[in-house]
């Protein structure tokens, strides 16, 4: 690019939106659902509520819930999932426009000329390094001043956090499994379709993500359901639900996450592998599991993240299963609340993002080796 003389807004416009826009779109749904169906943050930071005009989609839902229980249960349940249904249709009438406004902008882009003069000397220093740094210092200073501020005895409350952060790794284990499991097999079962990311493969991946457009308090009450078939008698019961409901509520992040992980595996070596009649253990053994233990570490991280950050499927069990966010939410509202047990909870998802940073750094520096070596 740079011996070829373009301008900034050339290499903007010629080689990065177009390597670009299929992610683009990708992370916009993900943002938007994630944003679209927030919860515990405002509600925790603003105390969400109608009179204060803080409500969000999820507090509206809830609230409606509430104040039709006072008719009955049946009819609550019948009037949120017709009202959950609505919110579906939206929730995907919304991201078709705003996908379609989007792929025109890039069109509209693709388009226009550059005015600009051209400069071939090379840029010198590393402002991706800059940027990163100042996001990560964005996100962090702040918590980490927070937690500097507070009061907070450790070694005092390490009990109370002990079986909860033991099940929630038990948890991120299966969910992590699922989600291997999940991400061999389609590479295997579409070995050319997954063979990198383009507009078909998106396809496949916003397809995995339509669990996410389903409202968390249907979500919630199909909980409910499961546990009346089952009981709640039976702890194991109890704790397989829990678990298995996290398995099937963090596949579409950790599948898809494995699955552009596994992009790295050309399909000419699959193919040159089942030509010579390789079997399927020993492809799976040596082209997946033992190439990508860095990554499926990484995994296992993010699932105990979300799963601990949970506040829909933890809300219903919480008086079974003690989690983080029905934790917190006790600790921090009425006569109950301690701040000090509360920042111990906060610390643990402190220790996890960093740990997240710092792997991804270790797999980008590997990745990275692998390219020049090639």
């Amino acid at each position: 690019m740079t011996a070829a003389g373009l301008t900034g807004f050339e290499k903007i416009r010629d080689i990065i939106l177009p390597q670009t826009k299929n992610l683009f779109i990708l992370l916009l749904f993900i943002g938007f659902i994630f944003s679209f169906y927030e919860d515990a943050k405002s509600q925790f930071i603003f105390r969400a509520s109608q009179g204060t005009g803080t409500e969000l989609i999820n507090h509206w839902l809830y609230r409606t819930y509430q104040s039709n229980l006072l008719i009955s249960p049946e009819y609550a349940n019948q009037s949120i999932f017709k009202t959950g249904l609505i919110v579906f249709s939206i929730t995907v009438l919304l991201f078709l426009v705003l996908g379609s406004l989007i792929l025109l902008s890039f069109k509209l882009f693709s388009k226009l000329k550059s005015s600009s003069q051209k400069n071939i000397s090379e840029s010198k220093g590393r402002p991706s390094f800059v940027i990163a740094t100042i996001c990560i210092a964005i996100i962090l200073i702040p918590v980490l001043l927070a937690l500097l501020k507070s009061q907070y005895h450790f070694s005092d409350n390490f009990i109370l956090i002990t079986f909860p952060f033991a099940i929630t790794l038990v948890a991120a284990f299966a969910a992590t499994l699922f989600a291997i499991i999940f991400g061999i097999s389609s590479r295997l079962a579409f070995t050319k379709l997954l063979s990198g990311f383009n507009s078909k493969s998106l396809l496949y991946f916003l397809s995995i993500y339509f669990l996410q457009i389903i409202p968390p308090l249907c979500i919630v009450l199909c909980g409910f359901k499961w546990l009346s078939w089952v009981g709640y008698n039976s702890d194991s019961l109890i704790y397989f639900v829990w678990i298995a409901g996290h398995c099937i509520l963090t596949l579409p992040l950790l599948g898809s996450f494995v699955l552009a992980t596994h992009f790295s595996v050309k399909e000419d070596e699959l193919n040159y592998l089942i030509a010579y009649r390789i079997s399927r253990s020993s492809i799976v053994n040596y082209s997946f599991l033992k190439r990508f233990i860095a990554e499926y570490i990484l995994t296992l991280l993010f699932a105990f993240s979300f799963i601990w950050n949970d506040a829909g499927l933890n809300m219903v069990l919480s008086d079974r299963i003690p989690s983080f966010a029905a934790n917190l939410q006790m600790l921090f509202i009425g006569r109950a609340a301690d701040y000090s047990k509360a920042t111990s909870f906060v610390l643990v998802a402190v220790t996890l993002s960093l740990a997240c940073i710092f792997i991804w750094q270790y797999i980008v520096g590997k990745a990275t080796k692998l390219n020049e070596a090639k």
